[in-house]
């Protein structure tokens, strides 16, 4: 049986093994799905989401402005030695300025790079980002590897049950 658990700060509480099994146990899945199988109150997904629509309403507008807020480039042109980039213009502040009183708040990302702290912050998380991005290519890798030995297994055994018959 396999064990769930819920990715580090994804700020999800609960029975993670419950969810895992239960969404393991009817894929393939759409997001639809989950949110229609959740919706009786007993659903042990029933919890993660905001069933009050007012409230998921104005959370949901809250997520298309951090979209919106992401999705900003400026276009940079070419210059010297500089290749042309787009680069992003606003970032969020993290969980470590909330003692700034920053938390979901958005900075131009020029005036973030200008301030040495700001700049360390945000690259910190670019690098634990970039970790973890590099964690999950080694899994999926892993696994491809894996799937590939195991056709390759199943292929052989075909062969010499055809082998066989023949």
């Amino acid at each position: 049986m396999n064990q769930y658990d819920f990715k580090p700060g994804s700020r999800l509480m609960g029975d993670a093994q419950a969810v895992g099994a239960w969404l393991n146990g009817h894929t393939p899945l759409t997001a639809a799905d989950v949110v229609a199988a959740a919706k009786p109150k007993s659903h042990v997904l029933h919890g993660y989401f905001e069933w009050d629509d007012g409230a998921a309403a104005d959370e949901y507008r809250l997520t298309q402005a951090r979209h919106l807020l992401r999705s900003v480039v400026i276009l940079r042109e070419e210059e010297d030695d500089h290749p042309a980039m787009r680069v992003v213009e606003f970032v969020p502040r993290t969980a470590d300025d909330a003692e700034e009183d920053g938390m979901g708040q958005y900075h131009l990302t020029a005036k973030v790079m200008r301030t040495p702290e700001l700049a360390a912050r945000v690259k910190a998380r670019l690098r634990v980002e970039l970790s973890v991005t590099a964690e999950k290519l080694r899994q999926y890798d892993a696994l491809s590897q894996a799937v590939e030995r195991r056709v390759r297994s199943l292929d052989r055994a075909l062969e010499i049950e055809l082998d066989k018959v023949a």
